[in-house]
């Protein structure tokens, strides 16, 4: 019968625990742990790309509404104006550009998911600076202060998404072999 002490039991234990190397699984967890924030903040973006798309869904099948009269020149008051279709175009181009940015932000491509996020953001910006109009109603957009604030915080959010999602750097073997020689020459003063 085996009796343990509790110096034999920690010194069991101490031994094991100084055995185990995690210097690998945390530099791994580092770049993962990056990834897991970069396609955090890249929701946003991919959120206010498919409002973006309700919008113009809305905005499309709305169109005039009850105001419409067949003999306006003016298209808000015309059903079936190209006008309308095209506010629907670009909010279903922001929701692609969406889909590509977030796509992109998890395959770590970070120039793709940039170019993405800013084709997502001129077709917001076309669609809302062109076409200003309330479906259904005469009256033109008025843009308040918040609405500006969650669009500039949507499109910060994905480019610090974009920027995080770079993979790390790969070391070249020449890098490599500068580094052992570096450590090699940091031993031999060590030992002197």
């Amino acid at each position: 019968m085996t009796h343990w002490t509790g110096a034999s039991l920690y010194d069991s234990h101490a031994r094991v625990i100084q055995g185990i190397d995690i210097a690998v699984l945390l530099w791994h967890s580092r770049y993962e742990m990056r990834r897991a924030l970069a396609i955090t903040l890249a929701v946003p973006a991919l959120l206010y790309s498919g409002a973006a798309f309700l919008w113009g869904w809305f905005d499309a099948f709305m169109q005039c509404d009850e105001i419409c009269r067949a003999d306006s020149p003016d298209w808000r008051y015309t059903s079936g104006a190209w006008q309308w279709y095209a506010l629907g175009g670009l909010g279903a181009s922001a929701l692609a550009a969406g889909i590509l940015f977030f796509r992109s932000v998890v395959r770590r491509r970070p120039w793709h998911a940039v170019a993405f996020l800013v084709l997502g953001a001129i077709a917001v910006v076309v669609g809302l600076a062109g076409f200003t109009v309330n479906p259904g109603s005469d009256q033109d957009l008025n843009f308040e202060l918040p609405f500006f604030i969650v669009s500039a915080a949507a499109f910060v959010s994905g480019l610090a998404a974009s920027f995080l999602a770079a993979r790390p750097a790969r070391r070249t073997a020449d890098a490599r072999a500068a580094v052992s020689d570096t450590d090699r020459r940091q031993e031999e003063d060590s030992v002197e």
